[in-house]
C-alpha cells in the first residue's frame, strides 16, 4: 500500500508532462494559424478601406469638377450678357453722337 502513493504520484507527473507536451505542440500549430488567419483579416480590411476611401475621393472630385464647370459656364454667362449691354450702351452711344451731328449740322 506504501508503494501506491508513490506510483501514483509519479503517474500523475507523467500525465502532467503528456498534458503540457500536448498543449506545446497545440498551441504550436493554432497560434501560427491563428495569427495567419488574423493578418489575413487585417489585410482584407485595410484593402476594403483603401477601396472605399478610392471610390469616395474620385466622387469627391468628381462632384468638385462639375461645380467647377458650372461654376465657369455661369461666369462666362455673365460675362457675355455684360458684353452684350455694354456693345448696346456703345451702339445707344453712337447713335445719340451721330443726332447730334446730324442736328448740329443743319
Amino acid at each position: 500500500d506504501d508503494m501506491a502513493v508513490p506510483a501514483t504520484a509519479e503517474a500523475a507527473h507523467v500525465a502532467v508532462a503528456q498534458a503540457e507536451t500536448v498543449l506545446t505542440a497545440v498551441r504550436k500549430a493554432v497560434v501560427p494559424q491563428a495569427d495567419q488567419q488574423l493578418q489575413r483579416a487585417q489585410e482584407s480590411h485595410r484593402k476594403e478601406v483603401d477601396r472605399v476611401a478610392e471610390k469616395a475621393r474620385k466622387e469627391a472630385e468628381a462632384a468638385m469638377t462639375a461645380k467647377l464647370q458650372e461654376a465657369q459656364e455661369q461666369l462666362q454667362e455673365e460675362k457675355r450678357a455684360r458684353m452684350r449691354e455694354a456693345e448696346l450702351r456703345l451702339d445707344k452711344a453712337i447713335t445719340e453722337r451721330m443726332e447730334e451731328t446730324k442736328t448740329r449740322l443743319r
